[in-house]
């Protein structure tokens, strides 16, 4: 019987194996880890650590960094060094997070271990290994957003605050943030609605194809829904194309002499400063400086003037007529401003209702106060003509009969003064008709010094036609009745006037017979 010596140093375990791979003790075990006369081999460990296998395969985690990737897993996990020996030794306060692929940043350097590496995170069935999380924020963080946004939390966030969205950038959205709108608070678009019983902010599903899905019109439809054709993002009050616009889609419409105006005469301060324009004198100063209030309210420039001009006027005859001053007669052709224009300036304002407002009192003092009262020259004239005179002169006591009728009142109340000055005759006549009248007759009949034509004359014609010669000291009586009157009433010369003598101091035949 031969014996064969064999070396069964190999064969022989070369210590006891760690609590953790305790199972696999025993030479029947061996092959489970080592392969057959061969080293320790990555694929034996893998096969059975699934977990960090599939870290691997997938390039992460601390065993796909480039410290530990190149080397043998026997290189840091050996064994046969005790049922107590460490086989992991791994300092939670000193390990570089960094190297297990998620670097520690912001709140998360604030965190310990066990608030993120816990079994509610852990997708494996372990408890009390570091393995089964991935880098996902989704992983340990609530998706506030339910899914709208995607699982890319850091793609907008940071990790210093949820709240402070600083990564994303607006302009690879389909609205991209121009002027304004870059400064404007997330939370004035993006609404926080109720959602699922929670909070949630909305970021996708706005709409935004038109200025008013967040904007009010503030001209109600007027100028259509494109507000970019006159407005800027820069600011609202900065309009362009404004030579395009047009006006008469406002409530304002430009015609007339608005048509000249610039726009910043109106919209002070700016042009989209929406001025009042009810009224006038919103834009226009009261160049009558409150004349024309009526029941305490100041009327309107539209009441008399047109946009044409300011100096056409359009008050109706109509409505003056309702003042205290009516428009009759030649008042109607009068223009306004030989009343209401007077030094150098526009009265309305004035006192209408005497004829001395506007003219002037030619007669003065020379009518008295019982024909003229009042300065009220509608006493003997009225609104057609001035020349037009009506005025009853038997009020006076000197009745106009016969031609005196149809004698011009300048004959007998106007006289020329020597220096060629007109003179009014007025409360100084009498009914003497020698105030008008020369006395043919040299004063010979004058009785108590008046001269009473009448007794003779008549107002027809200036023929002695009431005269009878029967009525006086000489009757004419036989053939006195057939001599004509120039035989007996001579041409003499009395009170150095050449005149027919009809006063004889008797009446002697001798005085015509010889």
């Amino acid at each position: 019987m031969f014996i064969i010596s064999v070396p069964i140093k190999g064969q022989i375990s070369p210590g006891e194996l760690s609590k953790q791979h305790a199972a696999y003790e025993g030479l029947s075990n061996c092959t489970k880890c080592h392969v057959l006369g061969k080293a320790v081999t990555d694929d034996k460990c893998l096969t059975c650590h699934k977990e960090i296998h599939n870290l691997i395969d997938n390039k992460r985690g601390y065993h796909s960094s480039d410290d530990v990737k190149s080397k043998k897993c026997f290189n840091c996990h050996n064994e046969h060094h005790g049922r107590k020996f460490q086989l992991i030794k791994f300092d939670s306060d000193k390990f570089n997070h960094k190297k297990a692929g998620f670097e520690l940043l912001g709140k998360h350097s604030e965190l310990k271990c066990a608030e993120c590496h816990t079994q509610k995170f852990n997708k494996s069935k372990k408890n009390k290994t570091y393995l089964g999380l991935n880098t996902k924020c989704l992983t340990c963080h609530q998706d506030y957003h339910k899914g709208s946004l995607g699982e890319n939390c850091i793609s907008c966030h940071n990790n210093k605050t949820f709240k402070e969205v600083n990564k994303f950038d607006h302009n690879k959205a389909n609205f991209k943030l121009t002027g304004k709108h870059s400064s404007v608070d997330c939370n004035k678009c993006h609404k926080t609605v109720i959602k699922d019983g929670k909070e949630t902010q909305i970021f996708k599903g706005l709409q935004f194809s038109s200025c008013s899905n967040c904007h009010t019109d503030q001209h109600s439809g007027k100028f259509g829904s494109n507000c970019e054709s006159c407005h800027v993002t820069n600011s609202f009050k900065e309009i362009k194309n404004i030579g395009k616009f047009d006006h008469n889609k406002t409530n304002f419409p430009l015609i007339g002499k608005h048509t000249d105006v610039t726009c910043l005469d109106c919209h002070v301060g700016g042009i989209s400063n929406k001025p009042k324009y009810e009224k006038c004198s919103n834009c226009h100063e009261d160049y009558h400086e409150g004349q024309l209030t009526k029941n305490g309210i100041k009327r309107d420039c539209s009441v008399c003037h047109i946009i044409e001009g300011f100096n056409i006027t359009q008050f109706p005859i109509e409505e003056h007529n309702k003042t205290k001053f009516q428009l009759l007669g030649s008042h109607l052709a009068i223009t306004c401003q030989s009343c209401h224009y007077k030094e150098e300036k526009w009265q309305f304002l004035i006192k209408g209702e005497n004829c001395i407002n506007c003219h002037e009192n030619v007669h003065k003092n020379f009518i008295s106060k019982e024909f003229l009262g009042e300065n009220n020259c509608q006493n003997c004239h009225n609104n057609n003509a001035w020349s037009e005179i009506k005025f009853d002169h038997k009020t006076t006591g000197f009745e106009l009969s016969g031609v005196h009728g149809n004698t011009s009142c300048k004959k007998c109340h106007f006289k020329t003064a020597t220096n060629g000055s007109t003179l009014q005759i007025f409360s100084e006549l009498n009914g003497n008709c020698e105030n008008c009248h020369t006395d043919n007759h040299a004063g010979q009949f004058k009785e108590e010094g008046k001269t009473n034509c009448t007794k003779c004359h008549t107002f027809n014609n200036w023929k002695p036609e009431k005269f009878i010669h029967e009525n006086t000291k000489f009757k004419l009586e036989g053939a006195h009745a057939k001599v004509n009157c120039d035989k007996c009433h001579k041409i003499v010369e009395i009170n150095n006037n050449k005149t027919k003598q009809y006063k004889f101091d008797d009446v002697k035949c001798s005085n015509c017979h010889i």
